[in-house]
């Protein structure tokens, strides 16, 4: 009788591997795409502080001129970065931050979210705009309630229904 030297994987064992593997990978997946959430509201986080604390140095420099024509609205390139023009405090869009220095130009289109300045004493702005905010967030192209804005009495981040974030 001849003896059979057997060789290699059996069908079984191959189709067993290829699904571990595609478990693990799966798992791989759902990972990368939680931290790439994280990272582009940390990014976004990081840019409502810099126009919420522009907006508040504004604000400190230029108080009656915030109260009568107050600055507000959405935080674009067109918008913010428009031009090099001089410091003219009384535009009453977002480009004054800009235009007097209290922001650099910014690449502000290619945030996840999307960020307003708020008028401090009438709460208009967009987004979650409310008195006593400085600046806001909202998810671009989600209809979630998530927002977080930047409080003008503690300069400190707040958030609500962070549960909602897509």
């Amino acid at each position: 009788m001849m003896k059979t030297n057997k060789k290699g994987f059996t069908l079984v064992e191959l189709l067993v591997v290829i699904l571990i593997i595609g478990i693990l990978a799966s798992l791989a997946v759902v990972s990368y795409r939680d931290s790439l959430k994280d990272s582009r509201l940390n990014e976004a986080k990081i840019a409502l502080g810099k126009i919420g604390q522009a907006n508040y140095n504004f604000i400190k420099d230029y108080p009656v001129i915030a109260r009568n024509i107050p600055i507000g609205g959405h935080v674009t390139n067109a918008v913010t970065n428009s031009g090099d023009a001089l410091c003219e405090v009384n535009l009453g869009n977002t480009s004054v931050l800009t235009r007097c220095g209290y922001i650099n130009k910014d690449n502000w289109d290619r945030l996840a979210y999307n960020i307003y300045v708020c008028n401090l004493a009438t709460g208009a702005g967009g987004g979650c705009c409310n008195v006593n905010r400085l600046a806001t967030m909202k998810q671009k192209g989600v209809t979630n309630t998530y927002c977080a804005w930047l409080n003008a009495s503690t300069l400190e981040i707040e958030e609500e229904n962070k549960d909602k974030l897509q």
